[in-house]
């Protein structure tokens, strides 16, 4: 017999009707959270675009204000910038008493208030010989040279002017490789005085040989940057993004783009200031002259330097004359200041002054090491 349960119906009624509205519940949260996670993400998006647009105002001030200081440090370090037109006596004519005579276009940089320029010596010529120097205002001063160094490219030129803008002198112990340097001068000639060229320090401590009317020489311890250097700029300023002088430009290999040179400032540094407080410099002499790792490789020298610079002339007047240094030893420091290079020796000789006494530590060809006390001369 069939006997239908009535209670059993209705337990199934309520099942159904729960399950569907579990169902109805799900399909509603579920709805619900993906709406919500859509408005969120509406929500993020908006705030990650105005963001974006806060930060992009800020960039761009951040740019303008860069190009503001840029351009206020620029204004700044051109007016130290001077155009130098040197004319040199011919000394290579052989023709007494010729009126030939050499006209040097270059630049150069104030270094002092009382007058003071710093250049190259290819640029000013030697002491003594004739200089026209052109300021910002326009104003053209005739002036002298003061001290050069063939060695190194460089020279000091003195005006009679007050009132100039300086140059701000930087470090150059402190740069480094891919920082960003401007060369500031006169390419081409007055024509287009104090140009702005922007690039990097692309290597230190370059030596390269040159060849000039005197034979073979070597520059050391250059910075090399792809900033165009052109002929006009040297004697130019080399800065970086702060304005300071971290060089002194100096030449550029013509057969290859973005290959200029400029000697460290801090070469020159100890000079600069003795003509600032004293308002002359005596320069003390060792007379002597030593080769580095890298220049022993220019000579084609069989050897490598573990530490020192070796011996490669000595000036048969000089203050080593008659010590027990000879051609071939090895100058390990000087005062106990390592040596590894003829550039160190010559900020260091440029601190001191004549009839100062020196230490000299050195090897010998026997491999001995000895102490010399060395009196330095003037130099003539």
């Amino acid at each position: 017999m069939y006997i239908y349960n009535k209670t059993g119906s209705a337990l199934k009624v309520i099942i159904y009707v729960t399950l569907i509205g579990i169902i109805v519940f799900l399909s509603t949260y579920i709805f619900y959270i993906d709406n919500a996670q859509e408005n969120q993400d509406n929500i993020n998006y908006v705030s990650y675009s105005q963001k974006m647009l806060d930060n992009k105002e800020e960039f761009n001030k951040n740019l303008v204000k860069e190009d503001n200081e840029a351009t206020s440090v620029f204004e700044n370090s051109i007016k130290s910038i001077v155009g130098i037109t040197a004319i040199q006596l011919d000394t290579n004519n052989v023709i007494e008493h010729s009126n030939n005579n050499l006209l040097n276009i270059g630049s150069g940089i104030v270094v002092s208030n009382k007058g003071y320029i710093l250049t190259n010596q290819h640029v000013a010529g030697n002491e003594n010989d004739i200089v026209y120097v052109t300021i910002y205002n326009g104003n053209e001063y005739k002036g002298k040279t003061v001290w050069a160094d063939m060695v190194l490219d460089l020279a000091i030129v003195k005006i009679d002017a007050s009132n100039l803008e300086v140059a701000n002198l930087g470090d150059s112990d402190s740069i480094s490789l891919g920082q960003k340097v401007y060369a500031i001068g006169n390419p081409l000639g007055l024509d287009f005085q104090r140009t702005i060229t922007e690039g990097i320090i692309s290597a230190l401590n370059r030596t390269i040989k040159i060849n000039d009317l005197t034979g073979v020489g070597y520059m050391e311890n250059l910075i090399q940057t792809d900033a165009s250097i052109n002929p006009g700029n040297s004697g130019g300023a080399l800065i970086n993004r702060e304005g300071e002088v971290i060089g002194i430009n100096t030449i550029k290999v013509t057969d290859a783009e973005g290959i200029g040179f400029a000697i460290p400032i801090n070469t020159i540094k100890n000079v600069i200031n003795v003509y600032e407080t004293k308002g002359d410099f005596e320069e003390a002499y060792l007379g002597i002259f030593a080769y580095d790792n890298i220049l022993l490789a220019y000579a084609n020298a069989d050897m490598v330097l573990n530490q020192g610079i070796l011996v490669a002339n000595v000036d048969s007047f000089g203050p080593l004359a008659t010590s027990d240094i000879k051609i071939g030893d090895i100058l390990i420091s000087v005062d106990n200041i390592n040596l590894n290079s003829m550039v160190e020796l010559r900020k260091y000789l440029y601190t001191k002054k004549p009839n100062d006494v020196v230490k000299i530590k050195y090897m010998n060809k026997e491999g001995d090491i000895n102490i010399e006390q060395v009196t330095l001369q003037k130099k003539k």
